[in-house]
């Protein structure tokens, strides 16, 4: 039991910090997420406008750009598993489409094989 303990507490003490020994779970939010925040509000202040989904589009751009800078610049492996996570899930959701993180886009619509 007190092997577990202190498993436990090195998981923590490792996933969870930083090289200093800060816990860092949550930072003030970076550019990034700030613009796919803005992207992704806007198709509902401005329903139906021809911009939705391009406003689509940039916001899963600025979500792939936040994934890639966590896990390449991430302070704890929790913030770069989380970035893993996210652009994994963002680009499953782009090429498969269907609904998912990303909605089907204009680019999308134009290709698929209902327009040709």
């Amino acid at each position: 039991m007190k092997k577990i303990k202190k498993t436990q507490e090195k998981v923590k003490m490792t996933f969870f910090r930083d090289a200093d020994g800060q816990l860092v779970l949550a930072q003030f939010p970076n550019l990034p997420l700030i613009g796919w925040g803005i992207c992704t509000l806007l198709p509902y202040v401005f329903p139906g406008a021809h911009v939705t989904d391009g406003l689509k589009m940039l916001a899963s751009g600025f979500l792939l750009i936040w994934a890639y800078l966590e896990i390449t610049e991430g302070v704890t492996c929790f913030r770069k598993v989380v970035g893993g996570i996210v652009f994994l899930a963002v680009g499953v959701g782009y090429f498969w489409g269907g609904g998912g993180i990303v909605a089907q886009t204009g680019y999308q619509r134009l290709f698929s094989n209902g327009n040709r």
